[in-house]
């Protein structure tokens, strides 16, 4: 299908369509800690909430609801752009390979490739300058049978040679007082965030979360403080193990995106041994790999796995009905023998034409002739729902502007 340039132009600004949301019951699923049973989606209509980096037109909290009876989706953001209104995508889709397009009916542009695992997550390419969104279900208030582990990644570059704001993490989720009734709330603990130079964050602990049904569907809120200001995170796990916190694009911290930790460990060859597709994401960076350099949100595809290494690339001309690319290789490393699902020592090796990595590590030329760049980075994977799950931020060393980060969205197929 060919995409077109993505424009402001006609967006409507309005109020969440909070009518389409509908309420069920559930908890985390499979791959986790076990404790809890999967629940299932609706079978006409998948609700999500989540959350995308301010780069661009979109910022903070996003809602969106596939109507699969239908093929009518809206995808609502609560905060355009700082302008205090909310824009509001609607319109058809239709299938693209393992993908959906969405096609909205009030903006030049589109159209919106989407990812969806049905019930679980979902991932929104709104262009190649905006950033992903990342989703997790959201029909209802989760109610949570024990204490749940969480592992995740900073999504973006709010403060781009930061290295101490960029990251990975974990928290704990409990429900209060040890009930399963979601009225009475989640507390968190165990947060923390290292730093992608090494550098342990000690973010301040987390106030106890309320979950309620709402225009932008059912979440939980946490209110914190940041730099003296009040703001209110947003938290939303969905049924099988996805997790989205939104710290308030006001706060200037970078969203947190990732998946419950399994209860054993998966192996680097496991993970490495599937096919994955999903969103790569350059912010406010000089992708090595493109020409000219720029930044970049791109479908990829990853498969032929050997050993911790597989292969991939972006597809042709960002549309993922056509052939991806293979001339990235995303090499996994050992798990973390303390923390099933962490990949402490990742490393991308990226074609780099324009030779912007010169003076740093290179892996020789690629297929092209070009040189290749070596860059180092972090993982966090799962397996929600019984599919593996693969979050990864590299450090793009080759930035012009400073260190900046390549990140990868991987969902299995």
């Amino acid at each position: 299908m060919q995409r077109m340039q993505w424009s402001a132009a006609g967006v409507v600004l309005a109020g969440l369509m909070g009518g389409l949301l509908a309420g069920c019951g559930g908890s985390v699923g499979s791959g986790g800690n076990g404790d809890t049973p999967a629940g299932g989606s609706n079978a006409q209509a998948d609700t999500y909430i989540g959350t995308t980096t301010p780069t661009g037109f979109l910022d903070g909290v996003v809602n969106m609801t596939l109507d699969h009876g239908t093929s009518f989706f809206s995808l609502t953001n609560e905060d355009s752009y700082g302008m205090g209104s909310n824009a509001t995508y609607a319109g058809d889709y239709s299938a693209e390979g393992n993908w959906i397009a969405l096609m909205p009916e009030n903006a030049t542009g589109g159209p919106f490739y989407t990812l969806e695992v049905q019930g679980g997550a979902a991932i929104v390419d709104m262009g190649s300058d905006l950033g992903p969104v990342v989703m997790a279900q959201s029909s209802n208030c989760l109610g949570l049978t024990g204490a749940e582990d969480f592992q995740f990644i900073t999504l973006g570059d709010p403060a781009p040679q930061d290295l101490t704001v960029q990251g990975y993490g974990h928290v704990t989720i409990t429900p209060k007082s040890g009930g399963t009734a979601v009225q009475a709330g989640w507390s968190f603990s165990n947060y923390d965030l290292t730093g992608m130079d090494g550098s342990d964050e000690k973010p301040a602990a987390l106030a106890d979360g309320l979950c309620a049904p709402s225009a932008e569907g059912y979440a939980t809120t946490v209110p914190a403080t940041v730099n003296g200001t009040q703001v209110l995170f947003t938290v939303d796990v969905g049924q099988t193990g996805f997790f989205v916190m939104d710290r308030d694009f006001t706060s200037q911290l970078p969203a947190l995106v990732g998946v419950e930790k399994p209860a054993q460990a998966l192996g680097a060859a496991a993970v490495a041994g599937v096919s994955y597709e999903g969103i790569e994401f350059d912010a406010m960076a000089s992708s090595p790999q493109a020409v000219p350099p720029r930044q970049m949100t791109a479908p990829v595809r990853f498969a032929n796995g050997v050993g911790s290494a597989m292969t991939g690339g972006v597809f042709a001309n960002d549309d993922p009905a056509q052939a991806a690319a293979s001339d990235l290789t995303l090499d996994l490393g050992a798990e973390d023998a303390s923390n099933n699902g962490l990949f402490p020592a990742v490393r991308l090796t990226t074609p780099d034409p324009q030779q912007m990595c010169a003076g740093r590590p290179y892996g020789g030329t690629d297929a092209a002739g070009n040189p290749t760049c070596v860059l180092q980075g972090v993982a966090v994977a799962g397996n929600p729902g019984g599919k593996y799950a693969l979050f990864v931020t590299v450090a793009n060393v080759a930035d012009s502007a400073g260190t900046s980060m390549i990140q990868f969205l991987l969902y299995q197929k």
